[in-house]
């Protein structure tokens, strides 16, 4: 690395020095002589200053001094974050919330308030590894940057994306599953095949509307999105003016086994947290923010946190209306063979109008999951083609149809007929089974790699930073990894084995890693060592016009090229 004679600053640019006083020494010029440079083979450039910040450069200086006029300023962040968790959330969730401790109960929403602390936290934790890292790309960026980008970054980022593949189609499932459970209240189908082929068909709908230009998807979200915030709005408001303190009183022997409630605490905080999804998912799209390294973080906190306190008003609405207890409660219902729990917003409305202004409602809740899934599906099938497209994932998922415009036509492919497969599942099934799987290679990876960042790059510049840090992180790891070790599973509890399953499912991802990765010459065999910080003593980079052409975009452009409608959305706010 050339270095300057002054004491000024110093950016690291693969093999330029950038000081504060604009001057680039390049080493463009011996490039000729000594081989292909990083900076001349089209793969993305990577900004690192030496305390560890860092962003993708790959566009022109032109292209960054555009106009930032169509970009999301900061309540268009919040909305789009909002987008996914009002459908997905507890239109779906509250009886199972209830039943979730042992003895069922409204104690359960102690549960529920772990799981928004924890989110919280969490949020604190995207906020400050998105400002560090404001690009698109989200987890999978942070991963493979704070755990050293040629060496245990590239595992992590390669986990991420393989757990993804998993546990988006289920948490899309889920919502699929749910409406067809609603629709049971109109239809009165209440068999799980009949379930899971309704899910199915719902999924294949939504694959034909994503199978066109992007152009065309942004204006068929829109009306979603309004659809499901007036449904949250209703809700609330139809609650607190019949609300009835006495349905929040808990059973008697409510806290006589410790022990067995704070473990069943466990179960309400999965649920919480699969409730609370979707608070980040600004991150995955920085380049299309107006000024990110400020705007990411701060939506990500304010969404929780709002999103917390709506949450816990429709989970007091509904519950301080609609009794939970007895022969005629929702959890005698969760604990049947009626299936009445699975439509709990439909008999919500029934008692308090009548079946039929109940039977529009459930029109309007199943516009509203729709919504949400749609939107899932769309985003999460360009989470490995970004990867892949950066080189990070199977090229396979780089694909881009021929002629449709932005259309990751084998990501979505994949990631809809996952998402097929999944709804042949149980609901609860899915919700456990989603959280499970992302709460290691996302969750608790994201909260230590906040810590590894602190410890390598003490004095980088940090465009936000987490209040009370370490306290965040340490929140984030303890109570995530209680919800994991809570999982349900054959050894201990001899119940469906989802924990036995996560941890092999990660271990396959590990096996077909290696095998890969050597192949395409990544970590740990292009010659980076076992360092997270600094290449190997002697390394020589063989592979610096490898992949070209997959890295001609890189996360960059992850969400940007297929989903330009979501500007339409948010301008909405």
């Amino acid at each position: 690395m050339s270095s300057t004679n002054d004491n000024s600053p110093a950016i690291e640019l693969e093999g330029n020095t950038w000081n504060d006083s604009n001057r680039l020494e390049s080493k463009h010029s011996q490039v000729a002589g000594e081989g292909m440079s990083r900076a001349t083979s089209g793969a993305p450039l990577h900004i690192m200053d030496k305390e560890g910040g860092g962003e993708d450069i790959s566009e022109s200086a032109s292209e960054h001094s555009s106009d930032d006029a169509h970009k999301l300023n900061m309540t268009q962040a919040c909305a789009l974050n909002t987008l996914n968790m009002f459908g997905t959330g507890p239109f779906i969730t509250i009886p199972f919330l209830i039943a979730a401790t042992d003895p069922p109960g409204p104690q359960a929403l102690i549960g529920y308030a772990m799981a928004a602390i924890v989110c919280i936290n969490d949020a604190y934790v995207w906020g400050e590894l998105g400002s560090l890292y404001p690009n698109s790309g989200g987890s999978y960026k942070y991963l493979r940057e704070t755990y050293g980008r040629h060496s245990y970054g590239q595992l992590m980022a390669f986990l991420f994306c393989w757990q993804q593949i998993i546990s988006g189609p289920l948490e899309i499932a889920s919502g699929f599953i749910a409406m067809s459970q609603y629709l049971a209240y109109i239809t009165d189908c209440n068999e799980w095949w009949q379930h899971s082929l309704i899910g199915l068909a719902f999924c294949v709908v939504s694959m034909g509307l994503l199978w066109k230009d992007t152009g065309e998807v942004g204006h068929t979200t829109v009306a979603l999105w309004v659809g499901t915030v007036l449904a949250i709005a209703f809700t609330l408001f139809a609650g607190f003016i019949h609300f009835d303190p006495k349905n929040l009183e808990t059973p008697d022997n409510a806290y006589s086994d410790g022990f067995k409630l704070f473990w069943s605490f466990g179960v309400a905080m999965r649920i919480g947290i699969y409730d609370f999804m979707g608070y980040y998912d600004i991150c995955f799209v920085g380049d299309e923010v107006k000024n990110p390294s400020v705007t990411i973080p701060q939506a990500c906190v304010v969404t929780c946190q709002v999103v917390a306190v709506v949450f816990f008003a429709v989970n007091f609405a509904v519950i301080g209306y609609l009794p939970w207890h007895g022969e005629d409660g929702f959890v005698e219902l969760v604990e049947g063979d009626t299936g009445g729990a699975n439509y709990i917003m439909s008999l919500f409305m029934e008692r308090m109008f009548n079946r039929g202004f109940a039977i529009f409602f459930t029109l309007v809740v199943l516009y509203t999951i729709f919504g949400s899934c749609f939107s899932l599906l769309l985003g999460y099938s360009a989470i490995p083609w970004a990867a892949a497209r950066d080189g990070m994932f199977f090229q396979w998922f780089g694909h881009l149809h021929p002629t449709k415009q932005g259309l990751a036509d084998h990501s979505l492919l994949a990631t809809g007929i996952m998402t097929g497969l999944c709804c042949f599942l149980d609901l609860e099934l899915l919700i456990n089974g989603l959280v499970t799987t992302r709460l290691v290679c996302q969750f608790i990876a994201q909260a230590v790699s906040v810590i590894l960042h602190r410890k390598h790059f003490p004095d980088a510049e940090r465009p936000y930073k987490m209040p009370l840090y370490p306290l965040p992180v340490i929140i984030c790891i303890v109570f995530f990894t209680f919800v994991f070790v809570t999982t349900e599973n054959y050894i201990i509890m001899n119940q469906v084995p989802l924990l036995e399953l996560a941890i092999a499912y990660l271990l396959v991802g590990l096996a077909v890693y290696f095998p890969w990765a050597k192949t395409m010459g990544m970590w740990p065999y292009n010659g980076y060592g076992y360092s997270m910080t600094t290449p190997a003593k002697g390394w020589v980079d063989k592979k610096e016009d490898k992949d070209t052409e997959m890295n001609e975009k890189g996360a960059k452009h992850m969400l940007a090229d297929l989903i330009p409608g979501h500007s339409q959305i948010l301008y909405l706010v």
